[in-house]
C-alpha cells in the first residue's frame, strides 16, 4: 500500500490542538466512493501529551483536504521518538 507524506494541523471542533504536524497517509476507497485514511504522525514528547486517544481529531492538509480521524498513542518507534497511528 502506497502512503505518502503530507503537512497540516490536527483540530478537535474549531482548536487547533496540533500545528505544523507532518507524517504519512495512505487512503483506502469505500464502496461508497468515499476514501477511508489511514497513517501516523511522529510526534515530539511535548506534542504527545496533547492528543488523546478515542478522540475525533479533524486533520487538515495543507493541500486542501481533510478528514476526520482517530488516533493510538504509542511510546515510539526504534529511536524513541513517539508516534500517533490514526484511521478514519
Amino acid at each position: 500500500m502506497r502512503m505518502d507524506q503530507f503537512r497540516g494541523k490536527l483540530l478537535d471542533g474549531e482548536k487547533t490542538v496540533l500545528d505544523d504536524v507532518h507524517g504519512y497517509l495512505g487512503c483506502h476507497d469505500k464502496r461508497d466512493g468515499r476514501k477511508s485514511w489511514f497513517g501516523h504522525i511522529e510526534l515530539s514528547n511535548e506534542k504527545r501529551t496533547s492528543l488523546v486517544p478515542g478522540v475525533r481529531y479533524r486533520l487538515t492538509l495543507d493541500d486542501g483536504r481533510d478528514g476526520f480521524i482517530f488516533v493510538d498513542v504509542f511510546e515510539g518507534n526504534k529511536e524513541g521518538i513517539p508516534i500517533a497511528e490514526f484511521q478514519s
